[in-house]
């Protein structure tokens, strides 16, 4: 072939790896043919345009590199034209985020999935079990979080009313399936179940499956409460029992109604002497004998009835004031919320928590301090 200039040679518009190319050897200064693909093979991308890659490579190796420093696969017609668009963003690592009304939740969400309840204005995320919920009043958010009753065990391990001892039965309407407060029934509800929110391993939750036996859920103002009309009953998943020197404490915010008999919370003989979360107003039945009487319970107080191992049977009113004090060794058997044996309760129970245990001067003043910030309608609470 004569010599030509390369402007004069034909055009090669389609390139294959088996094409040759003139390349002079820098080793001898001699013309020699180089194929297309090992030039390819051959040719330099500098570590700066690859982020994560530490030194040059060549572009014959570069996608297997991409893929083990970033995690990429060379994926194709399958995960773009054929998947669902859920695997995509799984393949991905990438949540999905959606709204609409509270009843179109997404039925095969992914983790990580997001949904604004557009009705409601709650942030829902899926955890890969359950729908969780954000909102100002939640337990996921810090300010409500810090306000509760913290405990070890419990839904709430380190607040601003941290305690040092887990209870072994708490009973909270604000919270009244024991899990989160976003599930509270409307007001003027009936109550099926009040879930015991302790953390303990035992469930103590209280169930009532007879609609005429169930009280009523109610919410006036930031306060919530469970309503008894001297005929409901929570009968509980499981009872406690605490025998003659076995201590135990009774802590419970509420009221009795205005009727004469002002039903309302106290240890009391019946059923075999058991501890009535929500019992009797005068507080005068503690067997065999007169405990404490004429006691208006009509507005709202707290009530902590205590037993030490010397079976010294107290009980205090908002706070640390004294309303009486007896010796009492009857077993005790608490099992059921609103009902002594065949006495029932007639009154509000907004809160009402057990201990196996006498507590100390702390705890009780930190519960003092929880329940003053929580229900503004309690009067002043002495100190312990």
């Amino acid at each position: 072939m004569a010599n030509k200039k390369i402007s004069e040679l034909g055009v090669l518009s389609t390139v294959a790896g088996a094409d040759f190319l003139a390349v002079v050897d820098d080793t001898d200064s001699t013309t020699k043919q180089l194929t297309v693909t090992n030039l390819m093979a051959a040719a330099p991308v500098q570590a700066a345009d690859i982020s994560g890659l530490a030194t040059q490579v060549s572009l014959g190796n570069h996608e297997a590199l991409t893929s083990s420093v970033h995690g990429i696969s060379a994926f194709g017609a399958t995960l773009v034209d054929d998947a669902d668009a859920s695997a995509a963003r799984t393949t991905l690592g990438m949540p999905y985020i959606s709204s609409g009304a509270d009843t179109g939740l997404p039925s095969n969400p992914a983790t990580g999935d997001v949904y604004l309840e557009t009705n409601t204005g709650k942030l829902r995320w899926w955890d890969g079990t359950y729908w969780n919920t954000f909102d100002y009043d939640s337990q996921y958010d810090p300010n409500y979080a810090a306000n509760q009753l913290g405990y070890s065990g419990g839904l709430f391990t380190s607040t601003n009313y941290t305690i040092s001892v887990q209870p072994k039965m708490h009973f909270d309407a604000a919270i009244l399936d024991g899990s989160d407060q976003v599930n509270n029934p409307a007001s003027g509800l009936a109550v099926s179940t009040w879930g015991d929110r302790s953390g303990q391993a035992t469930s103590y939750d209280g169930t009532q499956a007879t609609g005429s036996a169930q009280p009523t859920f109610n919410v006036s103002g930031d306060d919530k409460y469970v309503s008894f009309d001297g005929g409901d009953v929570l009968n509980l998943a499981n009872s406690i029992s605490r025998a003659s020197t076995q201590p135990w404490t009774i802590i419970m915010v509420g009221n009795g109604d205005s009727t004469s008999s002002n039903y309302y919370a106290a240890p009391n003989e019946d059923g075999g002497g058991s501890i009535q979360l929500g019992y009797y107003g005068p507080l005068e039945d503690i067997y065999p004998g007169p405990f404490v009487t004429n006691i208006d319970l009509t507005s709202l107080n707290m009530l902590t009835y205590s037993r030490d191992g010397s079976n010294s049977l107290k009980a205090h009113r908002d706070g640390s004031t004294l309303l009486g004090t007896r010796t009492q060794s009857t077993t005790f058997v608490h099992e059921a919320i609103g009902s002594s044996g065949t006495t029932k309760t007639t009154g509000d129970i907004y809160e009402a928590i057990f201990f196996d245990s006498i507590l100390s001067t702390s705890d009780l003043n930190t519960i003092n301090s929880y329940f003053a910030n929580k229900y503004s309608g309690l009067p002043t609470l002495t100190s312990w």
